[in-house]
């Protein structure tokens, strides 16, 4: 389980670039980064309402969960790009 906000890393399969989106945009056939060096194709979402969150944070700003690579971070702006004024810093692996 993720929330929507929280931030998952795609695989461009072409490129091997990895970008990090919000879940709530990964799609099924996507690729995510996972703890191997085999990405994990997205084969189905389900949507579902649950009480209450774990929300750790680690010292590399990531966590793998069940073998797929996820920020400890959300997105508010729906990038993988956070604008404060005129400074924008971005999320990469």
């Amino acid at each position: 389980k993720i929330s929507k906000s929280h931030m998952l890393f795609v695989v461009d399969i072409g490129s091997g670039e990895i970008h990090a989106v919000p879940a709530s945009d990964v799609k099924v056939g996507n690729w995510l980064h996972t703890d191997s060096t085999i990405p994990a194709q997205v084969e189905d979402i389900i949507s579902v309402f649950d009480e209450g969150a774990y929300a750790p944070f680690t010292k590399s700003g990531t966590i793998v969960v069940n073998g797929v690579v996820s920020s400890n971070y959300v997105s508010l702006q729906g990038t993988d790009t956070l604008t404060v004024g005129n400074v924008k810093t971005s999320l990469n692996m």
